[in-house]
């Protein structure tokens, strides 16, 4: 098993964003996976002050921004909340 197969990259930035990104690490809470999101560092500076997710990151699908509030990746998500 190599390292980056511990490791889960998303590039969360809008399309064709041109400005300053940040690297958004967490663990994931239900697997041994550590996420990290790139994120547009205008949007994350405003979601760190408290702004609510929605509203810093409008581009964001709500389970994109459920993964930046809670660090569950969509797969974990899935096979806990099965449609």
């Amino acid at each position: 098993m190599s390292i980056l197969d511990k490791y889960k990259l998303y590039d969360f930035t809008p399309e064709n964003y041109n400005g300053n990104t940040v690297l958004h690490v967490m663990s994931c809470i239900t697997c041994p996976k550590i996420s990290i999101m790139i994120l547009a560092e205008e949007s994350y500076l405003k979601w760190k002050k408290e702004v609510y997710a929605q509203q810093a990151f409008p581009y964001l699908s709500a389970e994109q921004r459920e993964m930046i509030i809670n660090g569950m990746h969509p797969e974990c998500y899935d096979k806990l909340f099965p449609e």
